[in-house]
């Protein structure tokens, strides 16, 4: 079997998405559910993650794909829109969840819904949200108002979020967690790689947080050892669970900031070996697919922490897929007991086509939850199209 073509699929997904929008429509006629993008506003139907993860996508396209135009005006109007409607001038980070003239947000519609909290307004700050969005509005310097959102969407970041020498997970929740100091070195990363003269945060404090964070992700949060990793630092029901998601991502920030060690062939080891143990813990070796499933919890355990199945989310699986191409080319060795590229990757290909399609062609969010989801699409577009020079300094 040989592996499709990344933007092929990436492109896929995008036109799909697309198509859940009625060519024309009414204000507040949108379902939250079923239409995933509105046409008019260039906006998707989940909160600032998700849109920025699909800005993030347009970006990409528009790098691979030939004329751009169409992806590169697909991002200027979700990045505009999504400035407008949802930033705060005052803290300088965007709300979280903001109601917009296109979907139905009437109350009794949102509490039919699953998890109807996830749907509804939100003032909230969160590090991961804004996060993403400084890494989306980071490829936005390159005309006057983007590099204008850019520059208001960093400027208050480290203030807002870093307490100390850790991240708290949002405002209104100052807990922390392992994922919020991966996706803020990452953020940090970017903002590094793009800097310029006059930039809110110098340069230098970019860097002395990007190797501090790195520091307290491994001693703090104990990633040095996989047997010692902690998800979160406060909650003692949560703080020795462990979440694929979060450790996947801890797993890029160390990979990409191991550039500004005086020696990054030993933060490549520490990342060789996290992503053996991501191997160990979360790969389901028992499913009908080569290399098997990638599981939301550790698969010792047999059942959720709610008693149910662990599932197998589309998203998981796919920034897994990413993280183990980028580990390949950026030459990481692997240790014995990891999954080789070229298998598990048809095996991914494999349990897209045979089990997480819908069939009109949407990923489903996992194995054992047939429902269409913007999430399960955005991020595995978002994983086919993952450019980790983006990243590495």
């Amino acid at each position: 079997m040989s592996l499709p073509s990344e933007a092929a699929l990436a492109k896929r997904a995008v036109s799909l998405l697309w198509d859940t929008c009625p060519l024309e429509y009414a204000p507040g006629s949108l379902s939250l559910t079923a239409n995933m993008y509105a046409r008019t506003s260039g906006l998707h139907n989940e909160g600032v993650w998700h849109n920025c993860i699909m800005g993030i996508v347009y970006h990409w396209l528009s790098e691979v794909e030939k004329p751009a135009e169409e992806y590169e005006e697909a991002l200027r109007k979700l990045s505009t829109s999504l400035f407008e409607n949802s930033f705060d001038t005052v803290e300088g980070a965007l709300k979280q969840r903001v109601w917009t003239a296109c979907w139905d947000h009437r109350p009794e519609i949102i509490e039919k819904l699953y998890k109807p909290h996830f749907w509804k307004a939100s003032d909230e700050k969160k590090a991961s949200s804004q996060s993403m969005a400084v890494i989306m509005y980071s490829f936005l310097r390159g005309s006057e108002n983007g590099n204008r959102m850019y520059q208001a969407m960093t400027a208050k970041f480290l203030d807002l979020f870093l307490d100390g020498d850790v991240w708290i997970s949002s405002t209104t929740r100052r807990h922390h967690r392992a994922v919020d100091q991966a996706l803020c070195l990452l953020a940090c990363l970017r903002m590094l790689k793009v800097h310029q003269e006059g930039d809110p945060i110098p340069a230098d404090r970019l860097r002395d947080v990007i190797v501090s964070t790195r520091e307290r992700i491994l001693d703090t949060f104990g990633f040095a050892s996989p047997r010692t990793a902690l998800s979160y630092l406060e909650n003692e029901e949560e703080c020795g669970l462990r979440f694929v998601w979060q450790e996947i991502w801890v797993s890029f920030a160390l990979l990409f900031s191991a550039s500004l060690l005086d020696d990054p062939s030993q933060g490549y080891k520490q990342v060789s070996t996290l992503f053996r143990d991501l191997c160990t813990t979360y790969l389901d070796r028992t499913d009908k697919v080569p290399e098997g499933f990638l599981r939301a919890e550790p698969v010792s355990k047999g059942l959720s922490v709610d008693g149910s199945k662990i599932p197998a989310f589309a998203g998981d699986n796919a920034l897994f897929y990413a993280l183990l191409k980028s580990m390949k080319q950026l030459g990481v060795p692997m240790e014995e007991g990891a999954v080789d590229f070229e298998e598990h990757s048809r095996g991914f290909f494999k349990l897209v086509e045979t089990v997480l399609s819908s069939e009109r062609g949407l990923l489903y969010i996992a194995d054992i939850h047939r429902e269409e989801a913007l999430w399960a699409n955005s991020e595995f577009a978002f994983a086919l199209l993952f450019q980790d020079a983006d990243f590495v300094l």
